[in-house]
């Protein structure tokens, strides 16, 4: 059925029907057919999932220049540069915890790290480790600001 159709019948977009196909599902569980409240992510989650998803990216292209020079043999490059990229993409999904922001700062430790690999990369983590500060600052501004603006009064 078409947007057209379903604003038609429901007024809006949106809406939990009786007759739509998961509160039918829902009803033989027993829970009753009430529309899930989705998550708000703050723009600190935001700002720093997005800094590691940047910096996965760098360590595809720092692995495959590690074994272009041969800096390193090529398990212990490809290996090593996958669980990396793996360990980031994994903590930008988790952020929404307190957890996942200390080990962001793990691996930006790490980052910094890799220049003894190969010198260049202490000022490429360098300069990543000053962006994931600089929007960990802003995201917490940014996210005290929401808070405030978001709360309710009670008059």
């Amino acid at each position: 059925m078409g947007r057209r159709a379903t604003q038609a019948r429901c007024g809006s977009y949106g809406v939990d029907h009786p007759r739509w196909r998961g509160n039918r599902y829902r009803e033989r569980r027993g829970v009753e057919a009430v529309s899930a409240v989705k998550r708000r992510r703050g723009a600190t989650e935001s700002l720093l999932s997005i800094v590691l998803g940047l910096e996965a990216v760098l360590i595809f292209f720092v692995t495959l220049t590690v074994f272009a020079l041969k800096l390193l043999p090529a398990g212990v490059a490809f290996g090593g540069g996958a669980v990396f990229a793996i360990l980031l993409l994994l903590t930008s999904g988790m952020l929404r915890h307190e957890w996942a922001l200390w080990v962001g700062w793990a691996l930006q430790v790490a980052l910094i790290l890799l220049g003894f690999v190969h010198p260049a990369l202490f000022v490429t983590g360098v300069i990543f480790v000053a962006i994931w500060t600089y929007c960990f600052v802003v995201g917490r501004r940014l996210d005290r600001r929401n808070a405030a603006f978001f709360t309710p009064t009670t008059n």
